[in-house]
């Protein structure tokens, strides 16, 4: 950038050259300061309001699972591998029941138990119990779950749908925290002038030569403008008030000729008028 200044004095001329360049320096660095001020207040301003609309949507999903008794968000199929692995675990426990089952009964076919025997019986009948309980606990989960996963695909919607908008939610507001980092070092810069700045590369010098235009080119000027206007409003007379010089003219505007046509004395204009004459007189030698 280059700044000249055009003034009366070379003291003049210099020293507003390097007020108006000290002065853009200024105010350029005040307009970077106001700009990442203005950027750091819109960016915290987005995030407040993000962080507002991800708590609310988070209530929103809360109270929606609570208001048709659905369990927390796992991860994608997990209700259908825990139905499976309930399953798995039931039918784990029916064998071993089997089993134990078919010791007891033939134990209790078996004549003439010792005490040992029948100590070891007991032991089985307790463990059967046991199992049994458990499989019931199961039955009882495997319930709940095949229940909790047999919602209406409508609900089911609509939850895919919030959890969605929370997630697209929490992405924008990642965005928005990290360009608000971004503006609050920016501004932290510029407040402390450590950013980018302007710089007189070279002061304002003492003029050589005005700059002023010449006066013989300004006088030409006025001159062939004036001519310019003269003959520009003697055509504009002449269009208002024309005159018929010639029998030609006259038979174009009129549509016929003149009667009498004077012709032009040529002699008269060859005879030497009388200031001709008395300038030829008083030209004469003196005797």
């Amino acid at each position: 950038m280059r700044v000249s200044a055009s003034w009366g004095t070379r003291e003049s001329a210099r020293a507003l050259a390097a007020a108006v360049a000290d002065r853009t320096i200024a105010l350029l660095g005040d307009k970077r300061l106001d700009r990442a001020e203005e950027t750091l207040a819109f960016f915290s301003l987005r995030e407040s309001r993000l962080k507002a609309q991800v708590a609310d949507l988070e209530e929103t999903i809360a109270e929606f699972r609570q208001r048709n008794d659905m369990p927390e968000a796992g991860p994608s199929g997990a209700p259908d591998r825990e139905i499976e692995a309930l399953r798995a675990e039931i039918l784990s426990i029916e064998r071993q029941m089997v089993v134990l089952e078919r010791q007891i009964g033939r134990a209790a076919d078996a004549n003439g138990r010792t005490r040992v025997e029948e100590q070891h019986q007991a032991e089985l009948q307790e463990r059967l119990a046991s199992l049994g309980e458990q499989r019931d606990y199961l039955a009882r989960s495997l319930e709940e779950v095949s229940a909790a996963s047999a919602r209406t695909p409508e609900v089911q919607m609509q939850l895919a749908r919030y959890l969605r908008e929370l997630e697209a939610l929490r992405l924008d507001l990642q965005g928005v925290g990290e360009s608000r980092k971004a503006a609050e070092i920016g501004f932290q810069l510029e407040a402390e002038g450590q950013s980018e700045r302007l710089s007189v590369l070279e002061p304002a010098s003492w003029p050589d030569y005005p700059s002023t235009p010449s006066r013989t080119k300004m006088a030409l000027l006025g001159a062939v403008a004036s001519l310019l206007a003269a003959l520009g409003l003697a055509y504009l007379l002449d269009l208002m008030n024309p005159v018929v010089r010639s029998a030609a003219v006259m038979e174009r505007e009129l549509g016929f000729g003149p009667v009498v046509t004077v012709p032009e004395d040529r002699s008269a204009a060859r005879r030497p008028g009388r200031l001709a004459r008395l300038l030829r007189w008083r030209r004469r030698p003196a005797r």
